[in-house]
């Protein structure tokens, strides 16, 4: 079965990574935070989360399921700007475009991967990608910010929310997706077998996120979760309420009026 990936280059990538871990760094690009390890993304890891991502869309269920709860919520929308940060290859962006191909959004999106960035401008022309290391976000605010799996990985949690607020529009909407696990990284293993193999014992994940985590975060930014649902392993797929099978927590977000 082809499932769109060469297997042998990944493991070619795995091998030929240098088995060394780079200083962490930590700096400031305009308003967004970055805190992250000048090794810790290449080409392998992108080939990783291309690999995983494509089959947690199709052969499992849980991932197409959270894309589709965020998709749904812009089905009665138009002319609106759109980003997606910490877009990885740009695949949502493209999803988005997919799904509604007569709608006219303006597609964004922001990362620090330079391997996916690089993949994604060369495959879906229709988006902006920036590089959040080097890029500035012009042309105004947003109305949808999407923040999928992107949480868990920041130290300074707060002042991202923060700095995406500044961003959103008065009634714009910020959708956060969150991993729930049951032991800190049993959602991203693959990954940490990835950072085993290059000799880099690193969890990718730096902290869980629950929802009353979430809401106090955001609460402490203005923000309020005015709506969630629960993504699953196992049928049903969807809820609202958390099971021991939780996939993600899906939470839309919107600023707290007067603020």
């Amino acid at each position: 079965m082809n499932f769109g990936f060469n297997f042998n280059v990944l493991w070619k990538h795995l091998n030929s990574i240098p088995r060394k871990t780079a200083r962490s760094f930590k700096r400031m690009k305009g308003q967004y935070l970055i805190g992250e390890e000048e090794t810790r993304y290449g080409k392998g890891y992108t080939l990783i989360t291309r690999t995983t991502g494509f089959l947690s869309r199709t052969v499992l269920y849980y991932r197409r399921t959270e894309i589709n709860h965020i998709c749904n919520q812009l089905k009665n929308k138009d002319n609106i700007r759109i980003l997606d940060y910490g877009c990885n290859t740009g695949y949502l962006l493209n999803i988005i475009k997919n799904r509604y191909p007569a709608k006219n959004f303006e597609l964004c999106g922001a990362d620090i991967n330079p391997h996916a960035l690089s993949y994604a401008r060369n495959n879906y022309k229709k988006a902006t990608f920036f590089d959040i290391n080097k890029d500035s976000f012009e042309g105004g605010k947003f109305d949808f910010i999407i923040l999928s799996h992107v949480l868990e990985h920041i130290e300074e949690r707060k002042k991202l929310i923060n700095n995406l607020k500044e961003k959103l529009n008065k009634d714009g909407a910020l959708i956060i997706c969150v991993p729930q696990e049951r032991i800190r990284g049993d959602c991203s293993l693959v990954q940490i077998v990835y950072n085993f193999l290059r000799l880099r014992f690193h969890n990718p994940h730096l902290v869980k996120i629950g929802y009353k985590n979430l809401d106090n975060l955001l609460k402490d930014n203005n923000l309020k979760i005015k709506d969630h649902i629960y993504t699953h392993f196992l049928y049903p797929f969807k809820t609202k309420k958390k099971r021991p099978d939780s996939w993600s927590l899906v939470a839309t977000c919107k600023k707290i009026p007067n603020e």
